[in-house]
């Protein structure tokens, strides 16, 4: 699902413009961004937590040529879901 079909489905659901509804979207994305800049953990109870988890430096491997590469360490985000939310998943799947 793109974020554009999922502006559309809530812009009918709440019977918003299309056009409020990205603005909306965009907000809290862009909310969640900032958050991960300052190193902020953003929380939402009952859906997860976004965070950034330090990946140390390592020796990795380009697949295409098989050439070892000496890659940095790094800070990558990260959403850690609730349990609610993996509880609920197990049960569908």
């Amino acid at each position: 699902m793109t974020r554009a079909e999922i502006a559309k489905e809530i812009a009918n659901q709440l019977g918003m413009t299309h056009k409020e509804t990205e603005l909306v979207i965009d907000g809290f994305l862009d909310k969640i961004v900032d958050c991960l800049i300052e190193e902020e953990k953003l929380e939402l109870r009952g859906f997860g937590t976004f965070y950034l988890k330090k990946q140390e430096a390592r020796i990795v491997r380009n697949p295409k040529t098989g050439e070892r590469i000496h890659q940095t360490s790094k800070k990558v985000p990260k959403l850690r879901f609730s349990p609610r939310i993996e509880e609920y998943i197990n049960k569908l799947v």
